[in-house]
């Protein structure tokens, strides 16, 4: 194998941090994997696998231990656990993503109703068709501020709340006045 090839391989590890900059460690290195890999497609397998266990150089050691976790080095030498993978490196497999239930009909983001009924009135109103109610230009402003009136009340009320009244911040301004004489006195 060429081992300019090889160390253009290799390029992908230098994204872990601490990997070696000097051309030495480097060369070391493709000395290393030449030593064990026998094609191309296994020193690929070993960036690819190296990537997705490690974030940091983890050393010729643990790269031969990923090496040997799927192939046979061709120079003989088996690596046994390391402290960063005592028992082994994690499966190679990948992780199956537990199955998706689709919600039930007439339910398109939630399963919770007042937040669906409040999603489609918001959806609802991107629909605003000008030519239906609005045949007078003039009008058209005065009517796209009473229908969004009329959804924003829609959505409160589909959502189990209340408006806000000046009553209600009067009535809490007063409360904290009274709190806070009370605290002082």
């Amino acid at each position: 194998m060429d081992p300019k090839k090889v160390l253009d391989l290799l390029g992908g590890l230098t994204l872990l941090k601490f990997f070696p900059s000097e051309s030495a460690a480097r060369l070391e290195l493709v000395n290393l994997v030449l030593r064990m890999a026998a094609t191309y497609e296994q020193i690929e397998w070993l960036v690819t696998r190296t990537m997705a266990v490690c974030n940091e150089w983890p050393g010729p050691l643990v790269l031969r231990q990923i090496f040997c976790s799927k192939f046979k080095p061709r120079d003989g030498i088996e690596a046994g656990s390391t402290s960063t993978f005592p028992d082994g490196l994690p499966p190679e497999r990948p992780i199956q993503a537990p199955a998706m239930r689709a919600l039930p009909a007439g339910h398109t983001a939630t399963l919770d109703a007042g937040l669906e009924k409040g999603l489609q009135v918001v959806a609802a109103a991107k629909t605003l068709e000008v030519a239906a109610y609005a045949p007078n230009y003039a009008h058209l402003e005065e009517l796209r501020r009473a229908r969004l009136r009329r959804q924003h009340r829609e959505v409160m009320d589909a959502m189990g709340l209340k408006p806000i009244t000046q009553a209600d911040i009067d009535r809490a301004v007063e409360e904290a006045r009274a709190k806070k004489r009370s605290e002082s006195a």
